[in-house]
């Protein structure tokens, strides 16, 4: 029995307008998040950007890690490690996620470990 060789379907790309209202950003964020290199969509023929659904979920990642206080290099770091020319995998993502808790918890425990200083103690009036 001889084996036909799959076919690859076309993933469904999107615009730029649909990117935002799936991920909840303004065109001018995802357009700002491209020229930081975080996504990297393609063009058509009218110069038209297209996105891939990887695109989405990465802008999803990006505003998920700045609200738990990452940096953009620090995202782009995190993102450089998921891989070119396909989508990420469950795998992928799970990989990429375990390194940003372990540097989140690193964070927390220095932050903790910080001596704090007592709020009251700058505002105390000179004793007469």
């Amino acid at each position: 029995m001889e084996k036909t060789p799959l076919k690859k379907t076309p993933l469904k790309m999107v615009s730029i307008g649909q990117v935002a209202a799936r991920t909840g950003l303004a065109v001018s964020a995802v357009r700002f998040y491209e020229d930081k290199g975080l996504v990297r969509p393609e063009r058509n023929r009218g110069g038209q950007r297209r996105y891939l659904p990887g695109d989405v979920r990465r802008l999803s990642f990006v505003v998920a890690a700045q609200r738990l206080g990452l940096s953009l290099t620090d995202i782009k770091e995190a993102l450089d490690t998921l891989p070119d020319g396909r989508a990420p995998t469950k795998a992928d993502w799970t990989r990429l996620s375990k390194a940003i808790h372990a540097r989140l918890e690193r964070q927390i425990a220095f932050v903790g470990a910080r001596p704090r200083k007592r709020a009251g103690r700058a505002c105390r009036k000179p004793s007469t």
